[in-house]
């Protein structure tokens, strides 16, 4: 993969996808509580997570409260973020 999908591009480039992702990139690992402290309400949360899922940047280990659902990068979001500087 030489080149970033212009659709991840485009999603990485607004703001709240952009921060999410950087925060679990950052610590490979974050539950959904965790997320919800960046200040963007729940609903955008689960939004851009769903995005994010959508391009398999990270993927999901559910668990039985919604809170303690916990978010991970995958091989293809840690490429994606040593491709891109934010």
């Amino acid at each position: 993969m030489n080149n970033i999908d212009v659709d991840v591009a485009l999603l990485l480039g607004e703001e709240a996808n952009r921060q999410v992702f950087n925060q679990i990139l950052k610590n490979r690992k974050v539950q959904l509580r965790e997320l919800i402290e960046t200040g963007y309400s729940r609903e955008r949360i689960k939004k851009v997570l769903t995005n994010l899922k959508k391009y398999n940047l990270i993927g999901e280990k559910a668990s039985t409260f919604d809170e303690f659902n916990t978010y991970y990068i995958t091989a293809e979001g840690l490429q994606i973020g040593r491709k891109i500087s934010f």
